[in-house]
């Protein structure tokens, strides 16, 4: 599922030019499962939730070519939310979407503000990534400045959803 434009690699989970995010004006409050106010989407539809019944950003889709891979010209900096949350939950490489679990592990890039020296554990929200991604995640995401730290995971559940409230 990996694309190569003008031999620059494009992501998978990398928004596409023509991917619009819903408005906010699209967002109204209203009382959830056990009474309490969340947000909504005016038409909420069940993908918006996770399993856990988190709300997800909205973003309209790319059209695909045969592979599942999305179209069209990248934005870079911008991560799709659907995609980030497809390659998350199914520990899928950030890069080619396939599966970046190995015998030894999942590996995971985190930039220097992400961790310090004495922690134990790390939780981050940039989805896994296939040891021949490695360098290319590396050099590609900003977010990483091209020094990312690896990190071998024996195990890596999931453990929250970093929002904007």
């Amino acid at each position: 599922m990996l694309v190569t434009r003008q031999s620059k690699t494009v992501p998978y989970i990398t928004q596409r030019r023509g991917e619009v995010a819903d408005l906010l004006a699209d967002l109204r409050g209203a009382p959830g499962p056990r009474g309490r106010m969340r947000l909504v989407y005016r038409g909420e539809r069940p993908q918006d939730r996770d399993v856990h019944g988190v709300l997800w950003a909205r973003c309209s889709q790319a059209p695909q070519d045969e592979h599942g891979v999305p179209l069209g010209e990248p934005v870079w900096r911008m991560v799709h939310p659907a995609r980030q949350r497809q390659t998350m939950q199914y520990g899928l490489c950030q890069v080619c979407a396939r599966p970046a679990r190995t015998a030894e592990g999942t590996l995971f890039l985190a930039g220097r503000d992400e961790y310090g020296p004495t922690d134990a554990g790390i939780i981050t929200c940039q989805p896994p990534v296939c040891p021949p991604h490695a360098p290319v995640a590396a050099e590609l995401c900003p977010y990483l400045a091209g020094e990312p730290a690896v990190f071998l995971a024996a195990s890596c559940p999931l453990y929250g959803v970093l929002g904007t409230p």
